[in-house]
């Protein structure tokens, strides 16, 4: 029995990494945005003060919960 639950949980498993790689591979990983310049402004100078790149930060800012 627990050989068999071991087996379903693999192949569950590599079905969602498979699907997981399949999605992926539809995105580039670049997004562009069209923002108020004040927004614009305002993310840099929040960046500056973390030490990290606009581009650093608006990515810990997205993935944030």
């Amino acid at each position: 029995m627990n050989n068999i639950n071991n087996k379903d949980k693999e192949r569950n498993h590599n079905v969602i990494k498979k699907e997981l790689s399949e999605k992926t591979k539809e995105c580039s990983g670049h997004l562009s945005l069209r923002i108020p310049k004040c927004l614009h402004r305002e993310l840099i100078e929040k960046a500056k003060k973390e030490g990290t790149s606009l581009n650093q930060y608006a990515v810990y800012k997205l993935s944030k919960k």
